[in-house]
């Protein structure tokens, strides 16, 4: 065997090896950093959007030999990429990218690695509008309207919305009244409920295209039994006495019609049996009443059945002294 015919063959083979070795790892170079780009200026499709918009970067390069480029995109502090990005057109770098999810006012830089000339883009806005939502009414009975109306701007520069702009609270579309200056909206329900308006539904605000809003109010609107549901019961099994006193306790409230009950029985029996029938029934009426119609006919109860009781022995021992 030739040792030195094979340690030759050994040799050629390691050498050809490296060769190889040093070719790819040069192509890959070049594949990695393809050379010195120069950024010459970035422009953005809309420069004002939404909270994670998507948005559309495109960037000429100067390089005639570079067909594709990596490049960081940073929205002030935060830092995006790298990115490898293939050359479109003249030249163009075109990065399909997702703004920040905070509202504000970006400067944006865009860079690549061993760049001649990096970008710097100012004035890309992400926007949202803050909504101030009320109501005329905010306990009525099923079935009656409420005026819903609202107002809206922008959280940056104070940018309001306007006659154009599509406002949309609970599902409820608000047209713009030029005399008031807001949105406004009548809306009801057809049975009981109680209704939040907190949701915002749909928002475009036609100047920058903004479509995202957060509601700084939310008004709460009751809407109870009707009056005449509430007689219904009565009426179908003909207690028209309890019908009486059902609508008069609707309309004038219960601690008002109760006193008003009370004053009229008292007086006919004042005319019959004079004041010390009375009292007791003060005492005994107001003591009934007041569990029926809540604490607070409860505490006017018992500040009746306390005049009522001293009133009673004051005029039991002013009778006494005068009748010795």
């Amino acid at each position: 065997m030739n040792w030195n015919k094979t340690f030759k063959y050994f040799a050629y083979g390691c050498f050809m090896l490296s060769a190889l070795m040093v070719l790819f790892v040069g192509i890959s170079s070049v594949y990695a950093f393809p050379g010195n780009e120069n950024i010459t200026a970035a422009t953005v499709n809309d420069n004002r959007v939404d909270p994670s918009d998507y948005v559309v970067w495109t960037m000429p390069i100067l390089n005639n030999v570079t067909t594709w480029v990596n490049l960081t995109i940073t929205y002030n502090s935060t830092v995006t990429g790298p990115y490898n990005v293939t050359l479109s057109g003249a030249g163009n770098a075109v990065i399909n990218h997702t703004a920040p999810a905070t509202y504000g006012n970006y400067t944006v830089m865009v860079t690549t690695q061993g760049a001649i000339q990096n970008i710097t883009y100012t004035g890309f806005i992400v926007d949202l509008y803050n909504i101030d939502v009320d109501v005329l009414y905010t306990e009525l009975q099923e079935g009656f309207q409420t005026l819903l109306y609202a107002n809206g701007s922008s959280v940056l520069d104070g940018h309001e919305l306007t006659d154009g702009d599509t406002l949309i609270i609970n599902g409820v579309t608000l047209s713009w009244n030029v005399y008031m200056d807001r949105f406004e909206a009548t809306t009801t329900s057809g049975v009981p409920a109680i209704i939040t308006f907190d949701t915002l539904t749909s928002l475009i605000e036609t100047t920058y295209g903004i479509t995202n809003g957060n509601i700084t109010s939310s008004p709460t609107v009751t809407w109870t039994t009707s009056k005449l549901d509430l007689l219904m019961p009565f009426m179908r099994r003909g207690d028209w006495p309890g019908a009486i006193i059902q609508i008069n306790v609707l309309l004038l409230g219960q601690s008002m019609f109760w006193t008003f009950f009370l004053m009229a029985i008292s007086v006919g029996i004042y005319n019959y049996s004079g004041p010390e029938v009375v009292i007791l029934i003060w005492m005994l009426g107001w003591s009934m009443f007041g569990v029926v119609i809540g604490s607070q006919a409860l505490t006017i109860a018992l500040i009746m059945m306390a005049l009522a009781g001293g009133i009673y022995i004051a005029k039991f021992f002013l009778d006494r002294r005068t009748s010795v």
